[in-house]
């Protein structure tokens, strides 16, 4: 008794950009705006006519299939370069009350993460595997070999103006020049605090000056994350394995409250840059771009394990 509009309306006209769905009852009147994909990687190949964004969605209809379970199933093309399948869960929503405590033990497959959004191109994978210091425990794997795009595991959080969030990372291989990211955000993408792993350090948003300094990092070692982050003082405290790393540390970007979750392998593209926006009206057809070189092949792949992913909603005094 669903029905779900997926499009790409654009208000600049001539890209197609972001991805996005609407859901009621009835079918009758849509109000219940989401999106379901806010970044597009770069265009690898240059050519007429190909606007950023996802073209093309086609869904399952009666009689057109009828794949296992509940959820819709949605294929569509990106930058008229790839095919990629969404698949959207029975109820698509943006909010969720309860506090998060995911421990992947209990998960016999990447499909039963119901509760995040897992991005995954081609070079890309998310596996559950065996934690390599502790065999009797199971750890959610993110392997990365995209030369240009990268993978994303995203999870709705209890909204709130104050939470506290927690996490273990353990770095597996991290080629030159990589990094896992992790973020937390709020309901609209923006991201005030950011924690950056490298080859060979731990880095907080550098967007302040008031920022504690990287701490070394080992590889194939867990590091334990808290973070404690308040809207109110639009700041957060964080300790690693029980050390204090730094109190009040500056959000870098002010929200109103707090929301989600994202691990990311790539640099944040979720805002919409000057570029698109103006090749959506004077580029002309999409021919005054070139090829991005090196991209035909996987690189040497970033992997990460991730466990024990807590947030909990704090209630003010």
């Amino acid at each position: 008794g669903r029905y779900v509009i997926v499009h790409n309306q654009s208000a600049t006209q001539r890209n197609r950009y972001p991805m996005t769905s609407m859901t009621r009852e009835g079918g009758h009147i849509f109000d219940d705006l989401l999106a379901l994909r806010n970044d597009i990687p770069p265009r690898r190949y240059q050519g007429i006519h190909k606007r950023h964004g996802t073209h093309y969605y086609r869904g399952i209809f009666p009689g057109n299939g009828n794949p296992p379970g509940n959820e819709t199933w949605i294929v569509y093309t990106v930058n008229k370069e790839d095919v990629w399948v969404a698949r959207l869960p029975k109820v698509i929503t943006g909010v969720v009350s309860g506090n998060v405590d995911q421990d992947f033990d209990a998960v016999d497959s990447i499909m039963q993460l119901d509760q995040w959004s897992v991005y995954e191109p081609e070079w890309t994978s998310f596996e559950l595997v065996e934690d390599p210091r502790e065999p009797n425990n199971q750890a959610l794997e993110i392997r990365d070999s995209e030369p240009l795009d990268y993978a994303r595991l995203e999870r709705i959080l209890p909204e709130a103006k104050a939470m506290t969030v927690g996490l273990r990372v353990n770095a597996q291989e991290i080629p030159l020049g990589y990094a896992l990211n992790v973020e937390v955000q709020d309901k609209h993408g923006s991201r005030p605090m950011r924690i950056r792993f490298d080859r060979k350090w731990i880095s907080v948003d550098l967007h302040n000056a008031e920022v504690p300094k990287p701490i070394a990092m080992s590889m194939d070692a867990w590091y334990d994350i808290e973070l404690h982050l308040s809207a109110d003082t639009q700041s957060y405290s964080m300790t690693i394995n029980g050390k204090v790393l730094g109190d009040d540390i500056p959000f870098a970007t002010e929200v109103e409250s707090l929301q989600r979750l994202v691990f990311r392998t790539g640099p944040y593209r979720g805002k919409v840059t000057p570029v698109v926006l103006k090749e959506a009206t004077t580029d002309p057809a999409g021919i005054n771009t070139e090829d991005i070189a090196g991209t035909e092949s996987p690189v040497s792949p970033l992997v990460f394990l991730i466990d024990d992913v807590r947030a909990e909603r704090v209630q003010a005094d």
